[in-house]
């Protein structure tokens, strides 16, 4: 079973996503606060399969967040989905996927079985990426 690891302050975000991954096998967890999630990914037995990362989030924010995964060998290849729901995601995905995220989400402009594709494509990157932001394209 394939695990999923979310970071996100957007309590509804986190009760759909998690409908919509249990229900494909996924094993879902989840943290409200970057500090918190931080730590809970660092005692982990089992490295997941990918991580949802919101980037904007109470305690540490998601940029800080993925900058201390990237520098930690277990977790360094984990694929990392940013999300974020903030009207300059433009300019915060050229930084977010420079800084080693695998890709970056508007969560408001997707719905739950466009989030699962991206998921699937991030987890299996032997697939092209479809660019949800514009369907059709591919990354």
């Amino acid at each position: 079973m394939k695990t999923i690891y979310i970071i996100d302050d957007d309590t509804d975000f986190l009760k759909r996503i998690e409908g919509v991954f249990s229900t494909q096998q996924y094993e879902v967890m989840h943290s409200t606060d970057g500090a918190d999630g931080l730590a809970k990914l660092y005692m982990l037995d089992v490295v997941p399969s990918i991580i949802l990362l919101g980037a904007l989030l109470p305690v540490l924010n998601g940029t800080d967040v993925l900058k201390l995964l990237k520098k930690n060998d277990k977790l360094k290849d984990v694929p990392v989905v940013m999300l974020t729901n903030a009207s300059t995601a433009v300019d915060s995905e050229t930084e977010m996927l420079a800084l080693g995220a695998s890709a970056f989400m508007l969560t408001s402009e997707n719905v739950p079985e466009v989030i699962l594709k991206k998921i699937s494509d991030a987890i299996h990157p032997s697939f092209p990426a479809t660019d949800v932001t514009n369907p059709g394209t591919i990354k």
